[in-house]
């Protein structure tokens, strides 16, 4: 099994000026937490993270 790291905004909004949500951060916080063990995966692609 390979694991697709795909950051994403998810459609959220700013809270306000110049802020971005931390939602793209949520691939690396799963595998620094043992998402790949948990699956067994072998490998992880990393996408870019979004504009």
């Amino acid at each position: 099994m390979e694991i697709i790291l795909a950051p994403s905004k998810l459609g959220l909004r700013p809270l306000h000026p110049d802020h971005e949500p931390g939602t793209w951060r949520a691939p690396a916080v799963l595998m620094a937490n043992g998402l790949a063990a948990a699956v067994g995966a072998s490998a992880s692609v990393s996408l870019p993270r979004p504009a």
